[in-house]
């Protein structure tokens, strides 16, 4: 399961920038699991963080043990709530999908009834609106303000 060598896919790297890494810490107990790399799709039109663990070799969450499940439930949870305190929000998506894209990884995706792909699915939208470098260092900021897990790259 583990991972010695660490690298990001071509694709994911082409459609998201990389914002840094949850360290791991569960709220709980505080102990640390490996880190995750924490993505920002490149849509402003649509808020949309990706999680990418950096410890794993298997696709699907249910391949993960019990420590790294929580982990990643855990990372949901805290961005989560932060994508509801700073942007519109009707509806949390929460999805793996992979299809394509074979490295772990898990879509959070921020959605109101005014986003241009509602009440549709966000891949393959044509409405995108590229990040400029304020509003990634904005919430950069934010997320190094209010996640105490999150460390910037």
């Amino acid at each position: 399961m583990s991972s010695p060598v660490f690298k990001l896919d071509p694709r994911l790297a082409d459609d998201c920038i990389q914002l840094g890494y949850l360290s791991g810490q569960h709220s709980e107990n505080k102990s640390a699991v490996a880190a995750s790399l924490l993505l920002l799709m490149n849509n402003a039109a649509i808020p949309w963080f990706v999680i990418v663990p950096m410890d794993v070799t298997v696709i699907d969450i249910d391949e993960l043990d019990e420590k790294h499940q929580q982990k990643i439930l855990n990372e949901v949870k805290v961005l989560s709530a932060f994508l509801k305190k700073h942007y519109r929000v009707d509806k949390i998506n929460f999805a793996s999908i992979g299809n394509i894209v074979k490295q772990m990884h898990f879509h959070l995706v921020a959605r109101n009834k005014n986003d241009p792909a509602w009440p549709g699915v966000v891949w393959g939208t044509t409405a995108k609106i590229k990040y400029n470098q304020q509003q990634v260092e904005a919430i950069t900021k934010l997320l190094s303000e209010e996640i105490k897990f999150f460390k910037p790259i």
